[in-house]
């Protein structure tokens, strides 16, 4: 007479599971900055990347020209308003004394010089990704996700206060900086006076690094 094996541990392993939690993958719980609804600590853009869910497309909602920036919803306190201006950003990044990385440029049309500074907090991007843009004002240290514009006109500066700034590694060694409908407001040299300027800019620029 043949004798029967009969694998005791498997069984044993298989009686107190049910077929719901042998075939249903478990949730996946990411950490409570995944659903805040702000764009923080090493997210790509608001809660996804990083150690939240997988990002789908990373792109600013708008398309403007390359190194293009057009400025609209102005007040007027410098004169102009719906302009369309032609930027150049003319020299690398450098990281600055307060551990941000910074590129510089200006615009070479029309006429009337505007320099331009993009501050990003941290180290040089690598790969695609948003920083939310704070009204931090002068010298400071930003978090990884923020990131700061200036124009610099001859009497003043409009300084970036709400809104994101899309970064993107291109071809040669380049970064591109896409803004979309972002709030800017004018600190007046002569008297340090702060006003709302700009309530409607979009631009996208790039630098060689």
């Amino acid at each position: 007479m043949k004798k029967i094996v009969i694998p005791i541990l498997g069984l044993l392993l298989f009686a107190g599971c049910t077929d719901k939690e042998l075939y249903e993958p478990k949730p996946i719980v990411y950490a409570d900055h995944c659903s805040d609804g702000i764009l923080n600590l090493n997210e790509l853009d608001t809660d996804c990347g990083g150690e939240c869910a997988p990002c789908g497309t990373i792109a600013a909602s708008c398309s403007p020209d390359t190194n293009a920036v057009m400025f609209a919803g102005s007040t007027s306190f410098i004169g102009f308003s719906n302009r369309v201006d032609t930027f150049q950003i003319h020299n690398g990044g450098v990281v600055n004394v307060d551990n941000n990385y910074v590129m510089y440029g200006s615009n070479t049309s029309p006429t009337t010089y505007i320099g331009c500074n993009i501050i990003v907090g941290g180290t040089r991007p690598t790969v695609t990704r948003a920083f939310n843009l704070t009204n931090q004002q002068g010298s400071n240290t930003y978090n990884d996700w923020e990131a700061r514009i200036e124009f610099d006109f001859p009497s003043g500066t409009i300084f970036s206060t709400s809104g994101k700034l899309y970064v993107t590694p291109i071809a040669g060694n380049k970064l591109e900086f896409t803004f979309c409908g972002v709030s800017f407001s004018w600190i007046n040299w002569g008297n340090y006076t702060t006003y709302v300027m700009y309530n409607n800019v979009s631009g996208k620029l790039r630098c060689h690094n």
